[in-house]
């Protein structure tokens, strides 16, 4: 479209060029409405945009979010069981679980941070307030 455009420029000036006087006007009062109309729609397609991207960060941070708490209810299940290890071997066992688990958890630790980070980003922006918050 942009392409599109400059042609019209170029042969606004020769019509202009062609048909000078009251008809030059008309052609050159066209051109003007065509580049006031051209300059609405870029400014409304950035909006539009940035709507989008806002839009989008926003369902990456739920959809994270949404990871991070069945994670976390999953985790905090795991670790709130009564099971008592009732000899070494099963203490044992216990115990490689538990490291297994803060060793998942030091790893989500980077997709908590990145969520927290993108739920921070938005509220800065003033974008979607009550949704980030709950």
């Amino acid at each position: 479209v942009s392409t599109q455009s400059t042609g019209l420029d170029s042969e606004n000036h020769r019509l202009q060029e062609l048909y000078p006087g009251a008809r030059a006007k008309g052609v050159a009062d066209q051109q003007e409405l065509l580049e006031l109309s051209w300059g609405r729609l870029q400014d409304h397609l950035a909006l539009r945009k940035e709507a989008l991207s806002s839009s989008s960060d926003l369902f990456t941070f739920i959809r994270a979010a949404n990871q991070l708490i069945q994670w976390a209810t999953n985790m905090r299940k795991l670790f709130v069981s009564d099971e008592i290890g009732t000899n070494v071997s099963s203490v044992d066992l216990q115990i490689l679980q538990h490291h297994d688990l803060k060793s998942e958890m030091e790893t989500r630790q980077t997709n908590r941070d990145e969520c927290d980070a993108l739920g921070n980003a938005l509220l800065d922006a003033h974008e979607f307030v009550d949704i980030v918050r709950e």
